[in-house]
């Protein structure tokens, strides 16, 4: 067998401060298997191997204050965001993207309607139905829950057009993909959660302030795009041209994806460095309640982070022992220089508004 070898993937710039996953990281990871294989949305095999077991982690690295039983419903729902390989990577979805657009449809409603009859022996639709009920005991809002089924609706959408892509072999735009991966990464539903699974609520005005949703957009695509950096060997070892921030680049700038590695980061830096400045900017003035879902949204590029320097998800694609398969190895820190803190925005249409001066 030819494997694939890891491309060098230096330090990423994050001077946000480490902090340790919850102290019961290992139980929440368990019982988080033992739920989502009750679906039947993958067999044992694939829910005990490297890629998949240890998935509801970083879960615990993103929120690591929390009440372990809300936490619970957070590592559960990130299991239910790896539909997007039964869309895309596996290959077991429908292969025409127009029946993906019907079935991603559906989910959507049952998002919106957990107790239709909408798909019902779809697993991952019935994944969708026992979170979106759980999280209506824990006494979320029906704001809070609409956020979430438009973050939902947002996931949707971003991974059906990514299948899209690959079952044409077609390579997106760096714009294009800008606005692909900050739907397809499910960073937004994740976002979303955060208020009711904290036990606070923002007000309308503060949720649709033009602010808070550019910090908002610019956590989920850093985190989705920081995915990409260290999931690239991942990717690589199924897909010989999988469509991920580094293939875009090379594909765009006619270069190996080793020197693509480069070109993303310096895209990446420069929303970095707006994120914080931002950020800095909202905080001057922020209720309470903002103040603690600005820090949910740093902890969720930090925790993702932190998770994915560590984890087999990624460093292990080929299920073997480092003598025997090639392994990825990340350095388990990151930098506090941008390798790009320019302050004008990049010309890419789909995201320059994040830079405007009013916001």
């Amino acid at each position: 067998m030819k494997y694939v070898q890891p491309l060098h993937i230096p330090a990423l710039y994050c001077p946000i401060p480490l902090r340790q996953p919850h102290s019961q990281t290992d139980c929440i990871q368990q019982r988080s298997l033992e739920w989502i294989s009750g679906f039947e949305v993958a067999d044992a095999a694939t829910l005990t191997s490297p890629q998949w077991a240890t998935v509801p982690r970083v879960a615990c690295w993103m929120l690591p204050w929390a009440d372990q039983d809300r936490l619970q419903v957070y590592a559960d729902w990130v299991c239910f965001t790896m539909i997007d390989d039964s869309f895309d990577g596996d290959q077991s979805g429908p292969s025409d993207p127009g029946a993906l657009a019907v079935l991603g449809s559906h989910l959507i409603r049952v998002a919106q309607c957990p107790d239709s009859d909408l798909l019902p022996g779809y697993g991952w639709a019935n994944v969708l139905r026992d979170i979106m009920a759980r999280l209506a005991r824990l006494g979320a809002t029906s704001a809070q829950l609409t956020c979430l089924v438009e973050a939902t609706r947002a996931f949707v959408l971003g991974v059906t057009w990514e299948a899209a892509c690959h079952r044409k072999t077609e390579m997106p735009t760096i714009d294009d993909y800008a606005l692909m991966r900050l739907n397809s990464g499910g960073m937004l539903t994740y976002a979303a959660l955060y208020p009711m699974l904290e036990g606070y609520e923002l007000t309308q005005q503060e949720i649709h302030a033009s602010s808070v949703r550019a910090l908002t957009e610019m956590a989920a695509t850093l985190s989705s795009w920081d995915n990409d950096f260290f999931s690239h060997f991942r990717e690589r070892s199924e897909n010989p041209r999988p469509i991920n921030l580094i293939e875009v680049f090379a594909s765009a700038h006619g270069c190996s994806s080793q020197q693509a590695v480069g070109l993303a980061l310096n895209l990446r830096d420069k929303v970095m460095s707006r994120y914080l400045r931002l950020g800095e900017q909202v905080r001057a003035d922020a209720s309470e309640n903002l103040r603690r879902y600005l820090t949910g949204l740093d902890q969720m590029i930090r925790g993702n982070i932190d998770f994915s320097m560590g984890t087999e998800r990624y460093a292990n694609p080929y299920n073997g022992d480092p003598a025997e398969v090639p392994w990825a190895t990340f350095p388990r820190y990151t930098t506090d220089t941008p390798s790009n803190d320019d302050p004008e925005p990049p010309p890419l249409p789909s995201i320059t508004w994040w830079w405007k001066d009013r916001l």
